[in-house]
């Protein structure tokens, strides 16, 4: 999602949608701190998660470095995971085997699948493994702020945010309203009427980001630490 959209979005959800743009008090470059403020709090409860594969038919030492992983799932937002969550072997070859058969990887035969649980440790970025296998690797990252340059100007976008994480759309109205609302409080005028529910509009951005981050606590996915 384009953050340009979502700062739109916001002045429509918050009432705002009076005034142009340029004339709210948090403009782009200062609504891309609440949002970068506002990932870091949603990543504590909701990090994203992917799937992915890795060979360690070699060696049992996984680079999981962020250019791997943007190489492995063609995703370069992707940095290192945050946390490895479970990794799952999903074809156990022999590596003795593998060295006189080099061929064998690529074979479907389905006796050389093994699900299984194996014990693992993960010290950021090296995944290490217990034996040669194929993984599946279970990880959690951070979401960020993907920052590209198109025709001489710098866009940002938030890959890993969609419309149905309801929770983070929540906290971050709640701190655009809290933003807003202190700053008109801060140069109040009694003529200006548009000027004089700064308290309250800062008092339901509080509201609305203290619901938020209840409900990320509730909803957070601790299933990822097991």
């Amino acid at each position: 999602m384009n953050i340009k959209d979502i700062f739109d979005e916001l002045l429509i959800r918050s009432g705002q949608f009076v005034l142009i743009s340029s004339n709210v008090e948090l403009n782009i470059e200062r609504f891309r701190r609440i949002v970068e403020s506002t990932l870091a709090v949603y990543g504590r409860y909701s990090p994203h998660e992917e799937h992915v594969s890795v060979n360690a038919l070699s060696t049992r030492e996984i680079d999981l470095s962020a250019s791997v992983i943007a190489s492995l799932t063609g995703k370069p937002y992707l940095k290192e995971p945050k946390f490895v969550s479970d990794a799952t072997p999903v074809r156990q070859i022999p590596f003795g085997l593998l060295k006189i058969f080099p061929g064998m990887d690529n074979t479907n035969n389905p006796e050389l699948y093994d699900k299984v649980q194996a014990p693992f440790e993960y010290r950021k970025p090296k995944l290490y493994l217990p034996f040669s296998a194929r993984w599946d690797v279970h990880c959690a990252f951070e979401h960020v702020l993907y920052e590209t340059e198109v025709d001489g100007k710098f866009e940002y976008t938030l890959p890993t945010i969609t419309l149905s994480d309801q929770a983070f759309f929540d906290y971050l109205q709640g701190m655009f309203l809290m933003g807003i609302g202190r700053s008109r409080r801060a140069f109040t005028l009694n003529d200006l009427p548009i000027t004089m529910d700064a308290s309250d509009i800062a008092s339901e951005g509080k509201e609305l980001r203290d619901q938020a981050l209840e409900f990320m606590s509730n909803h957070q996915k601790f299933y990822l630490a097991w």
